[in-house]
């Protein structure tokens, strides 16, 4: 896949800015991103509809992005901020999102079945049409 990125305004090696969406219905196949603290997708960056079904950004910053329709199913998102990330329609079936913020994050339409909420923070939450498995009981 190629992926044109265009730069805007000034901006460091570690705080890239993009004008667009650099990555359009991506797919990643088992991704690894062990315990990305340095990972940040903001809400400039759209991953709707991607792939990113076992993937591991632990402790990520994926706080405002756009994930709507994506398939995380699997996916160990545990401790990661996804706090205003937009997870409409998206596939986290038997994701681990134990301790992460997923503070006024869209999950409107999302599969939650077997996912491991634990001590997530769900706060200001939308939940409108989410798909639990009522034997889940975590």
């Amino acid at each position: 896949m190629k992926v044109k990125l265009k730069r805007t305004g000034r901006h460091t090696p570690e705080e890239p800015t993009f004008a667009e969406p650099a990555l359009k219905e991506p797919t990643l196949r088992e991704p690894t991103l062990n315990r990305a603290p340095a990972l940040t997708i903001n809400s400039f960056i759209f991953l709707e509809g991607a792939n990113l079904e076992g993937a591991n950004p632990e402790g990520a910053d994926l706080s405002g992005a756009n994930l709507s329709d994506a398939n995380l199913s699997g996916a160990n998102l545990i401790e990661a901020n996804l706090s205003e990330a937009n997870f409409s329609g998206a596939n986290l079936h038997g994701a681990n999102l134990s301790r992460a913020n997923l503070s006024k994050a869209d999950l409107s339409e999302a599969n939650l079945s077997g996912a491991d909420l634990s001590y997530a923070n769900l706060d200001g939450a939308k939940h409108e049409g989410v798909y639990l498995d009522s034997r889940d009981s975590r």
